[in-house]
């Protein structure tokens, strides 16, 4: 039984809608992998960072200090040691923000009312 060329554009119609599907399947997949990896390198990141904080904390005697002894035992700060506990704190808050942002708990017009 001859095909004549109706066949073979039907067939040719099949196989292509195949490779449609088999390419958005792949697609999703991809992108699934992409979202996954972009979100542990903003963890990762989260964490260096907080880690940063914390080592620059703990190497400034000044501040060991500060929150060691000072707060405490409720010594008045002067005026560049409250500076240094609120640039502190101020980095502190601004990673957790990043961190809120980056994982969608603060939508993104929250977050870009923030910057203005």
């Amino acid at each position: 039984m001859p095909m004549n060329w109706d066949a073979v554009g039907a067939i040719g119609d099949l196989v292509a809608g195949v490779a449609i599907v088999i390419t958005l399947v792949f697609l999703a997949f991809q992108t699934r992998s992409n979202t996954a990896a972009i979100r542990a390198h903003a963890v990762q990141d989260l964490l260096l960072k907080s880690a940063d904080i914390y080592i620059a904390t703990i190497s400034d005697n000044n501040l060991m200090e500060i929150f060691g002894e000072k707060l405490p035992n409720g010594v008045p700060l002067t005026p560049t040691e409250q500076a240094k506990v609120w640039r502190m704190l101020h980095g502190i808050l601004t990673n957790l923000q990043f961190g809120f942002v980056q994982h969608g708990v603060i939508s993104i017009f929250v977050s870009s009312n923030f910057r203005n």
